[in-house]
This record gives structure tokens, sequence and C-alpha cells, in this order.
């Protein structure tokens, strides 16, 4: 497989993160660089182990377990943000950025779905350079879609309370196979 190829995956696994980005910064959050850096840190062994399965383990691991993890973290960290959406601001404060646990989740949510995609790779013979590739490809994605959500939060200057939240749902959901 080409680093062209691999380019081409691990961008296209990573728009999940540009939603994913653009729900926190709708709701006026920030990812702060080092947020960014430690996402795509957490995407490299997730997306590794991926690929390292499907060279070992080609015909044992259900693809559709993957899909499941991803998407149920990501309609978790959305029902968590309804809950907060609710609170009053004085009960939550103005959350401007994301805690660490917050992040390495968002992390996780992104990563493990990035796998799916690794592990198939892997099966078409994908080199070692994927899974940094991806973890680049996520923070690029996820700092550009904060930066996009928070830029027209603060433009459009609506109350989009629960638009963020419903958005990861939303993911998480598309995430989910066809039961």
């Amino acid at each position: 497989m080409t680093f062209l190829e691999m380019a081409l995956i691990a961008f296209a696994v990573s728009i999940d993160g540009f939603w994913g980005g653009l729900a926190y910064g709708l709701k006026g959050v920030r990812i702060a660089r080092l947020r960014l850096v430690i996402t795509g840190c957490v995407s490299i062994p997730v997306t590794l182990a991926a690929l390292l399965s499907a060279i070992a383990l080609k015909r044992f691991i259900p693809v559709q377990a993957a899909q499941i993890v991803s998407g149920a973290a990501l309609i978790l960290i959305g029902v968590m943000s309804v809950v907060n959406s609710g609170k009053s601001k004085d009960e939550r404060g103005a959350p401007t950025a994301i805690c660490l646990r917050e992040g390495v989740v968002f992390g996780l949510a992104v990563a493990v779905d990035a796998s799916v995609a690794t592990f198939a790779a892997g099966l078409a013979g994908a080199g070692f350079a994927l899974p940094f590739i991806i973890g680049l490809c996520h923070v690029l994605t996820i700092g550009a879609g904060n930066w996009l959500g928070h830029t027209g939060a603060r433009r459009v200057k609506l109350s989009l309370r629960y638009l963020p939240a419903c958005i990861l749902i939303l993911l998480g959901i598309t995430r989910l196979p066809i039961l």
C-alpha cells in the first residue's frame, strides 16, 4: 500500500474527529493544542493494535465489535454533553476547554472508529506508518473543526445549547452496525 493510499485512509477516518471538534467549538469550548496532541497520541496505539491484530488474527476479530464500542463512546459523550447543557451556568460554570479525561475519551472514540478501517487496511497490506498518519490527521481535523465551530458560534451568537450533543449522539448512532 502506498503512502498516498494510507494518507487518504487516514483523512477519511478522521472526518468524525472534525465533526466532534466542531461540536465542541459550537459550545464555545476550545480544545487546547496539548489536548489535541493527546487525542492524536491516543489514536496511535489503538490503531497500531488494530493493524497488528489484522496481521496476526485476520480471521478471528469481528469488525462490528469495534463499531459498537466506537458508537457507544460517542453516544456517551453526547449524552454527558446533554446533561451538562441542561444545568444552569452557575451549576457547571462556563466551560472554555475540555478536560484531560474528556480529551482521552474523545481520542479513544475516534481511534476505535479508525481502528476498523485500520484493521481492513492491515488486511490489504498497510504499513506501520498508517497509525502515525491517522494520529496526525486526527489532530488536524479535530483542531480544524473546533476552530470552525468556535469561530462560527461567536459570529452567529445563537444559543446552540443542544446541537453539539446531538451531533455527537448522531455520530455515535451512525457508527453502530445495523442490527
